[in-house]
């Protein structure tokens, strides 16, 4: 994960954390973000290790569709637009390790 993907996403969740968030999801939506600082803390110590990536990855979709569900649609997309960051570097960083041992 690059900086500026961390840095998305940290104002991210700070910015829904400010929010006032419905109860129904509101527990839900709190694992997620446990989970993505988490493994945000893990990505920082440990780049190249794709089951945090996986982790982060899972929780941001669900954080997303919970932020779109209680209305938050810019969250929501931000969210899934980091997501989507992750998800292409790490096909990139699989595709490079494929053609190094090639």
């Amino acid at each position: 994960m690059n900086i500026f993907s961390f840095t998305v996403l940290e104002d991210t969740l700070n910015e829904l954390a400010a929010k006032q968030i419905p109860l129904a999801g509101n527990s839900r939506q709190d694992e997620c973000v446990t989970a993505i600082r988490a493994c945000m803390e893990l990505i920082a110590l440990n780049p190249s290790n794709e089951t945090y990536t996986d982790k982060i990855r899972h929780a941001l979709i669900e954080l997303a569709r919970i932020t779109r569900e209680n209305g938050e649609f810019l969250i929501a997309a931000r969210i899934r637009t980091v997501e989507h960051q992750l998800a292409f570097n790490e096909g990139f960083s699989k595709q490079q390790r494929a053609m190094r041992m090639a």
